[in-house]
C-alpha cells in the first residue's frame, strides 16, 4: 500500500508531543512541564475577559455555517480592524474582506492553494508547519530567506528586500513577531515593507497570531496599519482566537485581504474544508471585538512579561544565552552549545529534558527546508523554550532543566 501514498514529515511539535508520550506525558499530567507546545495558558487571568465555559448551540448553529464564515463574526473582525489600526484612513474593512478559517494551518494552506505564482519566499528561522504545508504544493518554487544568527535573527527589511529583488519571489510567508526568536519587525519597517510590496507587486501573506504579545510601548502591532488600498495593496493577514485571545483549542482564525482574494480563498475553502466549525464562530461573535481584546491585552501584557522576565533570568542563571530580544509572542530561543558535549544540540537536551518531564523544542525543526534540498540542517544548537504555561509549570520546568544540567557537572 505504501506506494500509493505521499511520505510527509510530521511537524517538528507533533514530532515532539509523541515523543514525550513515550516518556509518559499526556495532556493534564501536573507531573510533567510542556515548555515546548505553542500555546498560551487558558486559564482565568487577573483583570482579562471571562473565560467562555459553556457553548448554547440551537437547532440552527448545529447545521453547517456559510464556508466564509458567519456574517456577524466576519463584520467584528473588520470592525476591530478598523478601530485599532485604520482610524482616520478613507479605505475601511469590511466582512467581505474577511473569511473564516478552522485554524492557522488550513487558513495558510487556502491561500497557498488560490495562488497563481510561480514563486514563494519564507524566511529561515520561522513556524515549523510552514514546512509541510509549502512541501505539499510541489507546483511551486520556494525559496528560503536566511536571518543572521550574529545579528540574532533580526526581521532585516534591507535583507528581506535585497532577496526579494534577487529570487524574483512573488509571494512572501513570514510570521510577525516571530515564532521561534520573538522578534518584532518595527512598526517603520513594516511600513517600509508594505509600501515595498505596493510598488514591486509582491504579495505579503503575514502570519500575525501573535498581534497582541506585544512587550513595549505598542500594544499591537498589524500591516493593516500601512494598507492604503485595502482591495488594491497585495497584502494579506492571517490571526484568530489561538494566540491573542488565548482559545487554542477552538481553531477558529481569519483571513483578512482584498475582496477578490477572500472570494478565492473562500472558494478553495469550498471543497478543501467545507468551512469552519458552526458554534465556536457563534461563541467567538461574544469575544471578538475591540474593548474585548483590549481587556485581554492589558492582562496578557502583565502576566507574560514576569514570565518571561522569570524564564530568561533562570535560564541566563544557568549560564545558557538567550537569542534575540524576546520583544514578541512568548517565547525563548536558547543556545545549549556551551554546555557538556552529551547536552550540547538541541536534539540531545531535548532527550535529556524528557527524563525529567520537562518539554522543549529543538531548534532544527525551525529550519524550514521543504524538499529536504538542503543536506545540512542549521539550529542544532539551539532549542526553543515557551513561557506559554503558568507559572507552576513554568518554575517545575526550570527545576528540571536544573537537574538535568547539574547531572553533568
Amino acid at each position: 500500500m505504501k506506494d500509493k501514498f505521499k511520505t510527509f514529515k510530521k511537524a517538528g511539535i507533533v514530532y515532539v508531543m509523541e515523543e514525550a508520550a513515550k516518556f509518559g506525558f499526556s495532556y493534564g499530567n501536573s507531573d510533567w512541564s510542556n515548555l515546548g507546545q505553542g500555546a498560551a495558558e487558558t486559564s482565568e487571568l487577573a483583570g482579562a475577559n471571562k473565560r467562555i465555559k459553556n457553548l448554547h448551540i440551537s437547532s440552527t448553529e448545529q447545521g453547517y455555517a456559510p464556508v466564509a464564515g458567519r456574517k456577524k463574526l466576519r463584520e467584528n473582525v473588520a470592525d476591530m480592524y478598523n478601530d485599532l489600526f485604520r482610524k482616520g484612513k478613507n479605505k475601511k474593512y469590511s466582512f467581505d474582506n474577511v473569511v473564516i478559517a478552522g485554524g492557522g494551518r488550513l487558513a495558510i494552506s487556502r491561500i497557498i492553494a488560490s495562488l497563481n505564482v510561480k514563486r514563494l519566499g519564507y524566511l529561515v528561522p520561522d513556524y515549523p508547519s510552514y514546512h509541510g504545508i509549502l512541501d505539499s504544493f510541489k507546483d511551486l518554487e520556494v525559496k528560503p530567506i536566511f536571518l543572521h544568527e550574529e545579528e540574532n535573527f533580526k526581521l532585516d527589511v534591507d535583507l528581506i528586500k535585497k532577496e526579494i529583488q534577487k529570487n524574483k519571489i512573488e509571494v512572501l510567508l513570514f510570521s510577525n513577531p516571530s515564532n521561534p526568536s520573538g522578534n518584532v519587525m518595527s512598526k517603520e519597517d513594516l511600513k517600509y515593507l508594505v509600501n515595498f510590496a505596493r510598488a514591486e507587486n509582491v504579495l505579503l501573506v503575514i502570519d500575525e497570531f501573535y498581534f497582541n504579545f506585544i512587550y513595549g510601548e505598542s500594544e499591537f502591532i498589524s500591516a493593516s496599519e500601512y494598507i492604503d488600498d485595502i482591495d488594491k495593496d497585495p497584502v494579506v493577514i492571517i490571526s484568530g482566537l489561538s494566540k491573542a485571545w488565548r482559545y487554542s483549542g477552538f481553531r477558529v482564525c481569519w483571513t483578512l485581504g482584498s475582496k477578490d482574494f477572500m472570494e478565492a480563498v473562500s472558494s478553495v475553502g469550498s471543497f478543501l474544508d467545507g468551512g469552519a466549525n458552526n458554534p465556536l464562530q457563534k461563541a467567538a461573535e461574544v469575544i471578538v471585538g475591540t474593548r474585548q481584546i483590549k481587556k485581554e491585552t492589558k492582562a496578557i501584557r502583565k502576566t507574560f512579561v514576569k514570565k518571561r522576565d522569570y524564564l530568561r533570568e533562570e535560564i541566563e542563571k544557568l549560564g545558557l544565552r538567550v537569542v534575540g530580544e524576546t520583544q514578541g509572542a512568548f517565547y525563548l530561543w536558547v543556545d545549549v552549545s556551551n554546555l557538556d558535549k552529551s547536552l550540547n544540540t538541541g536534539d540531545k537536551f531535548f532527550t535529556e529534558c524528557l527524563k525529567e518531564k520537562v518539554i522543549v523544542v529543538p531548534g532544527n525543526f525551525f529550519d524550514l527546508n521543504p524538499g529536504e534540498k538542503r543536506q545540512k540542517k542549521k539550529f542544532g544548537n539551539l532549542v526553543r523554550l515557551s513561557y506559554g504555561p503558568d507559572m507552576k509549570k513554568i518554575k517545575k520546568g526550570i527545576s528540571g532543566i536544573k537537574r538535568v544540567i547539574e547531572r553533568t557537572l
